[in-house]
């Protein structure tokens, strides 16, 4: 129920940026801290940031379904257009993803069907489940313009301490805070003094 709730909430609330992102965004630059130029960055560094976990998300979904698709052609299982469908879908749900449904495949292949083509999709399977932890932080890396680690720690810190809406909200807030820091003036720094020679 939580993550449900979690769901219709974001739902309900990327539709209000949606209509009203423009007041947002001036009410944003109006009330800002920083100067002009220092807020249309950190607007621009949280837009693209947006955009990367969208992304990322679909470009996960895509390859997990391709690849599971593919072991399935190789070992001759039908429905791949709806195999695939699903799995895209389950890859959208943080926590549970595309595994029930590839290893539901490969169980009811290698019980029903013959045991070397379910051991073959259980494989794709675990291929499958592991995809994500390495595509979502490189995509972060290249479009969100965060260091690799920091997006891995992102997402699945996010996810940890956030739940579900973790692993959209853990990359944003990760680019806002270094976004942050880099426009901020550095601190001023003391000067050395050395003592003089007795």
């Amino acid at each position: 129920p939580a993550a449900i709730m979690g769901l219709v909430i974001m739902i309900i609330s990327v539709l209000f940026f949606l209509m009203d992102g423009g007041k947002i965004r001036d009410f944003a630059r109006q009330r800002s801290f920083f100067d002009a130029g220092q807020t249309d960055r950190l607007l621009g560094a949280l837009a693209g940031t947006c955009r990367s976990v969208i992304l990322a998300a679909f470009v996960t979904g895509v390859a997990q379904s391709l690849t599971f698709v593919i072991f399935c052609a190789f070992v001759g299982k039908g429905n791949l257009a709806v195999i695939g469908f699903m799995i895209f879908i389950m890859s959208l749900v943080p926590l549970v993803g595309s595994a029930p449904v590839t290893f539901t495949v490969a169980i009811h292949h290698f019980f029903v069907i013959g045991s070397g083509g379910g051991i073959a999709l259980a494989i794709g399977a675990f291929l499958v489940a592991t995809m994500d932890n390495f595509i979502r932080p490189a995509i972060l890396r290249g479009t969100a313009n965060l260091h690799p680690l920091l997006a891995f720690l992102a997402v699945f810190g996010g996810l940890q301490t956030m739940g579900f809406a973790g692993i959209f909200l853990g990359p944003i807030l990760a680019s806002l805070a270094v976004t942050t820091l880099a426009i901020l003036p550095p601190p001023p720094v003391a000067p050395l003094i050395v003592p003089p020679n007795s």
